[in-house]
């Protein structure tokens, strides 16, 4: 009797050990697949997040030493040329094969000589050496002067600025589109909207004009038609030069002028010395008579 209690007991004891073991194994099945479900909940949490207004984009990921620099290139050129209105014609030629146009031009001097012209190109940055180097074609290049100027740290700190202004008016605009309050709140929202809108503008424009200066360069060109004032001082060394050739050169003058007197008087040197070598001759020997009869009356 006492052997079939402890059996039953043990039993009894088995069972619910074995029942046990079962709720932890469900247990530990229910948490799996919990703990396996809460990434796919947090997922479209984590992207809505990130596609919320003003979180920061994957652009804004992004080092800044790999966003491409944003630079203004500017030039000032000087040509010479011996017809202005050719070489204009030339430079429109060129400008409209690099994709460039005419900001502001000026020409003047009238129908004389000297006559001088400016021009205000606007050509893309990509063009920017082509055009330079294809003005050696239309005349002798005097000056060049090229400089640049680096806004790329302006640029995209404008970017990101225009970003937070422009989810700061986002949530302006569906938080008065949800709104029940008093008329007084309504009006301070849509005051604070407009302020938005007048920054958002403002600085859209700033941005605009940095993309305008960045994608296209100026080029500042002076041309000169050759002529009394386009000629350069001549220098020291020069000055010997010239002056010593024109030395030469009136020398040369002189002897082939001196040479035409010359010869212009040949012909008339001849005429005279034949009318006057008879006379000569007979005073000759007047002179030569009258000393012989010196000598015979001294003697």
């Amino acid at each position: 009797m006492k052997r079939s209690v402890t059996l039953g007991l043990g039993i009894v004891a088995l069972t619910v050990l074995m029942a046990l073991l079962l709720l932890a194994g469900c247990g530990r099945s229910e948490s799996s697949k919990e703990s396996s479900a809460a990434p796919a909940v947090g997922v479209p949490q984590a992207n809505e997040a990130a596609a919320a207004p003003g979180a920061p984009s994957a652009k804004a990921a992004v080092p800044e030493s790999a966003m491409p620099r944003k630079i203004i290139y500017s030039a000032d050129v000087s040509l010479t040329v011996d017809n202005i209105a050719l070489a204009a014609h030339d430079i429109e030629s060129k400008i409209k094969l690099c994709d460039g146009f005419i900001a502001d031009s000026e020409l003047g001097g009238g129908g004389g000589e000297n006559r001088t012209g400016t021009w205000k190109i606007r050509v893309p940055t990509s063009q920017f050496q082509t055009f330079l180097s294809s003005l050696s074609g239309v005349g002798d290049v005097q000056e060049t002067k090229i400089s640049s100027q680096d806004v790329s740290e302006e640029f995209y700190d404008v970017a990101a600025r225009l970003r937070n202004k422009q989810t700061e008016e986002e949530r302006l605009i569906q938080h008065l589109k949800a709104s029940t309050a008093q008329l007084s709140d309504i009006l301070t929202v849509e005051r604070e909207l407009s302020r938005v809108r007048e920054e958002i503008e403002r600085i859209q424009g700033r941005l605009r004009f940095l993309s305008n200066q960045t994608d296209l360069s100026t080029i500042t060109l002076t041309v000169r038609e050759r002529g009394v004032g386009a000629k350069s001082v001549p220098s020291f060394v020069s000055q010997i030069g010239t002056t010593f050739s024109g030395s030469v050169k009136a020398i040369g003058d002189v002897a082939r002028g001196l040479t035409l007197v010359v010869i212009a008087l040949f012909p008339w040197l001849l005429i005279l010395g034949a009318i006057g070598t008879p006379f000569y001759l007979r005073a000759r020997r007047r002179r030569q008579i009258t000393r012989n009869e010196s000598e015979r009356m001294h003697e």
